[in-house]
Formats: C-alpha cells, sequence, structure tokens
C-alpha cells in the first residue's frame, strides 16, 4: 500500500512549497492520491486522458514521443518535479509516454478539485501555475529542438537521395572511361600496324574537329528510332556491321551520315574499322565526360541550395535577403519528394521584392515546414499542385503558399498553430512544426496565417520589409 504522506513530505521535497501555509498544501494531500509506480510502468500515457495534477515524490520517469514507429527520448522527469494539468490547462491528453525506468510514488491531484484549488488558495495557485509554466517552457524548448533535428534528418535524407544519383554516375562514367582507354591502346596498336598510320591520323583529326563543340541532345522515343534505324543501313552499306555502340553515340550528337562519308572515302576498307573504333571511342569519351560534369556540377548546385537553405557562411544576425531564393534553396532540396509525387510546382515570385531582412536559416525552416506539410497531403491527389506567390503590399513582404488537397477540416484549423496538435497519423508529425514556425514569423515581427483551410489550402507568411 502507498505510504501516508505530510506536509512536510511536501515541503522537503518540492522547494517552491516551502514557504506556502501548511493548510494549503494539506488541501492538496487531502484531495489527492498517493499512487505507486513499479519499474517500467506508465505514469502518464500518448493519447490518453490528462485527469491529474502531479507531484513526483520517489523515483525516475522517462518521457518518449513516438514519431515513425519509433519511441524517440524527450525528457526526464524526476523526484521534485510537478507534470500533468496545471491550474487553468487547456490540456486534455498527453502528447507522449513517461516510463519508470525506476520504480517511483507520485501524488495525484484530481482535475475535478482544481476550481476549488483556484478560488481558495491563491498562494499555492500562484506557486503552481509559475512551476508549471516553467515546465512547459522547457518541455516545449527540448521539443522545438527534437523538431529541429527531425527537420535536418528531412534535409540529410533528402540531400543523400539527391547526391546519390550524380555520384553513382560519376564513379560509372569513370569506370566507363578506363576501359575504354585499354581500348584505345588496341585501337592505336592496329593504326600503327597499316601502311602509312600518318594519313590515316590526320583524317581522325579532321574528324575530331568536326565534333569539337557539339553537345548532346534529347531525342523523343520515335525520333531516335528513326535516326538508329538510318544509321544502321548506312553501316550495312559500307559492310561496316557490329557498329551498335558507334550509332548510339552518333544519334546522341545528332550527327547525320553526310558526316562520315568523306572520312570513310579517304582511306581503305582495311583501315576504316579503325577509323570507327576511334570515332566510336571519341564519343564516348566526349559523353562520359559531359555526364562526369553534368554530374559534378549538380553536386555544386546541391551543396550551394545546402549552403543558401541554411545560411551557414551567415551570422544568425538578420540580413538583407531575397525570399525567392529561400524559397527556390527549400524546393531545391525538397525535389525528390515532389519530384516522386508528380507534383507541379508554379511560382509566381515579384521580381521587384527588394530584399527583406530576415534570420535566413529560420524562415528557411518556415518554408521547408509548410512545403513539406503541402508535399504530405498531395500523396492521394490526382494532378497535384503547389503554387507558390510573392508579392508587396503596404510595406510588407508576402509568401502565399497553397496546395489543391483535401484541405484541413474548420473544426481544426483554429487548433493547428497549438503546441503538439497535429492532424498527421500517430508517430508521423510532432505537432510542433507550424507551431514553432507562428514563433520564427513573430520574431521577425510578422505573421503567419492560415488563409483557407478548403480545396486549394492556402498560409500565408507577412514580413516587414524594413526592420
Amino acid at each position: 500500500m502507498p505510504k501516508n504522506i505530510t506536509v512536510a513530505d511536501l515541503k522537503n521535497t518540492f522547494e517552491a512549497f516551502a514557504g506556502l501555509p501548511e493548510e494549503q498544501l494539506q488541501f492538496l494531500i487531502d484531495r489527492g492520491e498517493v499512487v505507486e509506480y513499479p519499474q517500467d510502468s506508465y505514469l502518464f500515457q500518448a493519447d490518453l486522458p490528462a485527469n491529474n495534477m502531479t507531484f513526483v515524490l520517489e523515483g525516475h520517469f522517462k518521457v518518449f514521443i513516438q514519431q515513425k514507429g519509433n519511441n524517440n527520448f524527450l525528457a526526464e522527469i524526476n523526484k521534485g518535479d510537478i507534470t500533468g494539468i496545471l491550474p487553468y490547462s487547456r490540456m486534455e491528453s498527453a502528447r507522449a509516454n513517461a516510463i519508470a525506468s525506476e520504480a517511483g510514488m507520485a501524488l495525484q491531484f484530481p482535475r475535478e478539485s482544481m476550481r476549488e484549488l483556484v478560488a481558495k488558495f491563491y498562494e499555492l495557485t500562484e506557486v503552481l501555475v509559475h512551476e508549471m509554466t516553467g515546465r512547459i517552457r522547457t518541455f516545449t524548448s527540448i521539443q522545438a529542438q527534437n523538431e529541429r533535428m527531425i527537420s535536418l534528418g528531412k534535409l540529410s535524407a533528402g540531400l543523400a537521395h539527391e547526391l546519390n544519383n550524380p555520384t553513382a554516375a560519376i564513379a560509372r562514367s569513370a569506370k566507363v572511361l578506363n576501359q575504354k582507354g585499354s581500348e584505345a591502346l588496341s585501337m592505336v596498336a592496329k593504326i600503327v600496324a597499316l601502311d602509312d598510320p600518318m594519313q590515316y591520323l590526320e583524317v581522325a583529326d579532321e574528324l575530331l574537329k568536326n565534333l569539337k563543340g557539339k553537345q548532346k541532345v534529347h531525342l523523343g522515343m520515335l525520333a531516335r528510332q528513326d535516326k538508329e534505324d538510318d544509321w544502321q543501313d548506312y553501316f550495312e552499306d559500307q559492310d561496316l556491321p557490329n557498329c551498335g555502340e558507334l550509332i548510339e553515340h552518333l544519334v546522341s550528337f545528332d550527327l547525320d551520315t553526310d558526316f562520315l562519308d568523306d572520312a570513310l572515302g579517304q582511306v581503305p576498307q582495311q583501315a576504316q574499322e579503325a577509323l570507327i573504333k576511334f570515332l566510336e571511342f571519341e564519343l564516348s569519351r566526349q559523353e562520359l565526360h559531359g555526364d562526369i560534369g553534368a554530374a559534378a556540377e549538380r553536386i555544386s548546385e546541391l551543396v550551394g541550395s545546402i549552403k543558401s537553405f541554411t545560411h551557414m557562411d551567415q551570422a544568425q544576425d538578420k540580413t538583407p535577403a531575397y525570399l525567392a531564393d529561400g524559397l527556390d534553396s527549400t524546393l531545391k532540396i525538397l525535389e525528390h519528394k515532389t519530384r516522386k509525387q508528380n507534383i507541379e510546382i508554379v511560382r509566381d515570385y515579384d521580381t521587384e521584392m527588394p530584399r527583406v531582412p530576415i534570420r535566413v536559416g529560420q524562415v528557411n525552416q518556415v518554408f521547408t515546414n509548410i512545403l513539406d506539410n503541402a508535399i504530405d497531403a498531395l500523396q492521394e491527389v490526382e494532378n497535384p499542385k503547389i503554387e507558390i506567390r510573392s508579392f508587396v503590399e503596404r510595406g510588407n513582404a508576402y509568401v502565399k503558399i497553397q496546395d489543391n488537397g483535401p484541405g484541413i477540416p474548420e473544426d481544426l484549423a483554429a487548433l493547428i498553430f497549438d503546441p503538439f496538435f497535429t492532424t498527421k497519423g500517430v508517430g508521423e508529425g510532432t505537432g510542433m512544426g507550424l507551431e514553432i514556425s507562428r514563433r520564427i514569423i513573430e520574431q521577425h515581427n510578422g505573421k503567419l496565417s492560415l488563409d483557407s483551410t478548403a480545396n486549394p489550402t492556402s498560409f500565408s507568411i507577412c514580413i516587414p520589409i524594413t526592420s
């Protein structure tokens, strides 16, 4: 059975109670219930009703929040801590799980006695509000940090996904280029073995000049097939079979048969095969070189987007910046998700909008939270679309982001900026993204609002152009 506790026990355990009248603390004891918590038992559970103010007398509890099926550690509750509901609290249910890592004991004060406490005992109410407000502030700060780590995780996952393709392309092209180098040595040996090899090298050099500056083109499937058939017929007429790989390169650079007529006409039949192999190597080299260059440029773009997104090269003070740059950097980071869902992105930026004084990394986090929510809302939508518009009005810079998803139910619209509220499934959201976003914009003396809950759902960001 739980032991009986005294006013002295409360004063010794909770420093804030040291100066309170004894009859007020006795009220807590008389109306409350002492409950024992064995190891691994729950002090409170997520989504279950929050009906008590809890005074931890003994033990140690760890708080976890469920995210994407995982229980992520959030905070600790120890002897002398106060948790649960508080005077004037609107909390209806817990948002996390608190599990006893060692056996403990707590005084549970019921919600139904809270009104009487507030009416009769001003000093105790003031202490409890102060203690619980501090506790909520700490918990919110921890959860905000957790939300930033989640955003960082999304950012890292997106960056890894985007970097994988160009780095794989570079590795693949380098491997093929190495193989082609070996083939080139064999080809040179064949040319040197011919009578008057310098004559053939001069013809090859002329081909190189004709190739200079050629760029790969992207042809439709039917157009490409037609050109491949033309080249196949050409080589068969020239009695040069097995030119399939060369044909792929010739079509990629959109070359026609006239390109080879003069060259092949200048060399005897026994030299034509070597000349074809030379051309195949050179076109392959140029194509691989272009692929490597494009992949490296893509990596450079991604690094530049990350740098712009996080604003790592600037201090965290407000800096004049173009909002369009932040939006584009954010879209680049989230591109793997929009591309996967085939989402149409419509940009309508005010090209005359001046720089706005902002903490760039923080505002980009706001863009990320809103755009990521919009992307998630479009998972089951046919012809998904996100429209982004920026404009200036009455000395303020505005960004409006809207999607053609299913919208937000009207009864939930008033709650979406509340801490820990989320419309996503269990473990899919923390309920902190929009609350943090709202506070970031307010710290910029601006406003984040939900303009439309229906289809299209629209969010508006307003930031003063001058500090």
